[in-house]
């Protein structure tokens, strides 16, 4: 076991009374954190992969704009005249 050196500090984060109650707090978290880990290279390897497959080229086109033909404005029947006046007609 390698002893650590003199001048680094270390600060005491957790005290616990036993081995097995570390275990109990850490070992979840150590899961945790592994599972974390295997799944970011997980995700990197298949995005490579996918990547890879299709030559980089993806399979949408981009549009610029996208716009209406034409555009409704709809109302109430019975307040249909109501409305034309608001817009002037």
């Amino acid at each position: 076991m390698r002893r650590p050196s003199a001048d680094v500090k270390y600060e005491t984060i957790a005290r616990f009374p036993d081995y097995a109650e570390a275990q109990a707090r850490f070992g979840l978290l150590s899961i945790i954190l592994w599972s974390v880990v295997i799944g970011a290279v997980w995700g990197a390897i298949f995005g490579f992969v996918a990547h890879w497959a299709t030559g980089d080229k993806r399979d949408f086109k981009s549009l610029k704009t996208m716009a209406a033909d034409t555009y409704l404005v709809q109302v109430q029947a019975s307040r249909a005249n109501e409305a034309m006046s608001v817009l002037g007609r």
